[in-house]
């Protein structure tokens, strides 16, 4: 996997809004949603839990575009880059979204 040279903690949202998530990618001053092809981190410590995301790249993304990960554990990391985390069938809370400045 490597390591990131950047790392925020997210919340799960079902807000599709192509705006990053990511201060150096955003110069608004209003983060969004969007991860940009990030690595997530789960976090959650109770027990599996599951996590919809929208993989990087997915043209005009809507939420039924999710791709469901099952019986995540505390501290796995998903094997895809991920645009969003999406609330819709998402069991877990706790995620930090991984990536390297380009």
């Amino acid at each position: 996997m490597g390591y990131f040279g950047n790392a925020i903690v997210i919340t799960k949202s079902d807000t599709i809004d192509g705006l990053p998530a990511w201060e150096f990618m955003n110069q608004t001053g209003s983060l969004g949603k969007y991860l940009a092809g990030s690595v997530i981190y789960v976090g959650d410590s109770d027990g599996t839990k599951d996590v919809n995301v929208i993989i990087a790249g997915t043209a005009n993304p809507v939420v039924g575009d999710g791709v469901l990960f099952q019986n995540l554990n505390n501290g796995d990391v998903l094997p895809v880059k991920v645009d969003y985390v999406l609330s819709t069938s998402t069991t877990a809370a706790d995620f930090v979204a991984m990536r390297n400045e380009t």
